[in-house]
């Protein structure tokens, strides 16, 4: 398959589920009312946020280390290498389903919902250990599928069912029905990856052989990574999380809804990302720098055109949509959606800068960036959220999720002098591969 093939077939599973989710929020918003819609936009916010952990960040550093180990034809100490983190990842992660239900217990007072989020949390965790096994392992487009369509496919087929078939108007049973929906999948991906955890079974090896684990820098590189993908996703949803604290749970759900429906556009790159990887790891060990930084900006040129098209749309002509789909007491969602797309403009700006800084061994940098722009962002929420409302939640919100990616593009360049910008460009290589061709 070629890269192209790939990435049309990931963005297809993308898109697919983005589908998916919005069915499942048109759904819960026309089930519940607005204020339990609002708490169920902030347990998913806590899922979603955090399911990165799963593993505690062995899968991560695996996507980094496997595919260095079995390009250089190390073939059996790749295969125990993906067994064993597939091995640990599996049994740390229901340390993080309980402490999300602890989580949940605290925002909510109620057992039964935290411990439906737990389940929740422990459902895409499972899918996130087996699909980052199935990419480390050499199938991308597998792997991402998977990760971006699994989960959704069983909302699909068993939890919009569930509550349109019951009549559900209660968030608990809302919640039973995604977690048993996600679970279901959860279980199949886990199957799956088994199978490629123990493809191509080590050989028989004498007594004083050992062949090496690798989990400690598997370990270390994954955490850095893991945990900026956690700091991440809190920026995403802190905007939901700032409605419910400084305005209302109805805010919280206005505000849930647009986050959802920028997800949309930013699927595009986030499927990219997702699935070179393992090709950016390669390259940046072989100092492969010009075609990462064409390629790179190729990937931000359309991103950016995409970001800039859906803001127009969705401020235009975005409650015309929105409304009769979701309900008519979500008016005013599609400016929103076309503010908070600030800050998905300034991601596609530098189009995968995060990933190959992490994918180059600069993970750190990543997080600190991170870490710094998620108070910083929460704070100016707040702020301009307490005196302008919604609307200066979502520009606070997009304003500094932009700056955080121009300090990237910005470190990039002074670290490796590589330069990621939305311009379609090739490299030398490329460019003379076609000159000779055309002569």
């Amino acid at each position: 398959m070629t890269g192209l093939m790939r990435t049309l077939a990931v963005l297809a599973a993308r898109y697919g589920s983005v589908f998916v989710q919005f069915l499942v929020v048109a759904v819960v918003t026309r089930t519940v009312p607005r204020d339990d819609a609002g708490l169920y936009f902030t347990l998913m916010g806590v899922v979603l946020a955090t399911y990165f952990l799963a593993g505690f960040g062995i899968p991560d550093g695996l996507v980094r280390h496997l595919p260095a180990i079995s390009a250089t034809g190390e073939l059996q100490q790749a295969t125990s290498l993906a067994r064993r983190s597939f091995g640990a990842s599996l049994t740390s992660a229901p340390i993080g389903a309980v402490l999300t239900g602890a989580i949940a217990l605290g925002l909510t007072g109620s057992i039964q919902l935290a411990a439906l989020t737990a389940g929740w949390w422990a459902a895409y965790g499972l899918i996130f250990i087996g699909s980052q096994l199935i990419v480390a392992r050499g199938s991308a487009t597998l792997g991402s599928s998977l990760f971006y369509s699994s989960a959704n496919a069983g909302q699909l087929l068993i939890t919009v069912p569930w509550i349109l078939l019951s009549g559900a108007t209660s968030l608990e049973v809302v919640m039973l029905a995604t977690a048993c929906g996600t679970g279901v999948t959860a279980l199949v991906v886990t199957t799956v990856a088994l199978g490629f955890a123990r493809r191509g079974q080590p050989k028989a090896r004498r007594p004083h052989e050992r062949v090496p684990s690798h989990l400690g820098p598997v370990l270390r590189d994954g955490l850095w990574i893991a945990a900026g993908r956690v700091v991440q996703a809190g920026i995403i949803w802190s905007p939901v999380w700032a409605a419910g604290l400084i305005l209302s749970l109805s805010d919280a759900a206005l505000i849930g809804l647009a986050c959802r429906l920028v997800s949309a556009v930013a699927a595009v790159i986030a499927a990219v990302k997702f699935s070179i990887r393992p090709e950016l790891a390669a390259r940046a060990a072989n100092g492969d720098w010009e075609t990462i930084s064409a390629k790179g900006s190729r990937i931000a040129f359309l991103a950016s055109v995409l970001a800039v098209v859906a803001a127009i749309v969705s401020v235009a002509l975005g409650d015309l949509v929105i409304t009769p789909v979701f309900g008519g007491s979500y008016m005013g969602t599609g400016l929103l959606v076309g503010l908070l797309l600030i800050g998905t403009l300034g991601e596609s700006l530098g189009g995968p800068v995060d990933e190959v800084l992490k994918m180059s061994g600069s993970a750190r940098a990543v997080f600190i960036a991170q870490a710094v722009t998620l108070p910083v962002s929460f704070a100016l929420q707040v702020l301009l959220g307490s005196a302008y409302g919604v609307i200066g939640l979502a520009i606070a919100y997009g304003c500094s999720f932009a700056a955080m990616y121009g300090s990237l593009v910005v470190y990039l360049w002074r670290r490796r002098r590589v330069t990621i910008l939305p311009w379609p460009r090739r490299s030398r290589l490329q460019s003379s591969t076609n000159t000779q061709l055309e002569m």
